[in-house]
């Protein structure tokens, strides 16, 4: 399913008794915290409760866990 006017993608799969979404966002907002953090702002608020994590996938890096910093909008603040 694509939305084209937020140019969003979202994707669906089974994995079990769940089913995964998986949502294109865009960056729009860095902020470089110290030398070895990073905040990254995306363009849409998420639905999360505090000690839930997304999977977040980067071309060339992979996929990996991210605990969710702030749901509006959706922020992650990463470790190097």
């Amino acid at each position: 399913m694509k939305d084209t006017k937020n140019c969003q993608t979202s994707k669906a799969k089974h994995t079990g008794n769940k089913m995964e979404f998986y949502t294109q966002l865009k960056i729009t907002k860095i902020t470089q915290e110290t030398d070895c953090v990073k905040t990254f702002e995306f363009n849409q608020k998420i639905d999360a409760k505090p000690g839930q994590f997304v999977m977040a996938w980067l071309p060339k890096y992979g996929e990996k866990p991210f605990g969710v910093a702030c749901t509006k909008p959706f922020t992650l603040t990463i470790f190097n």
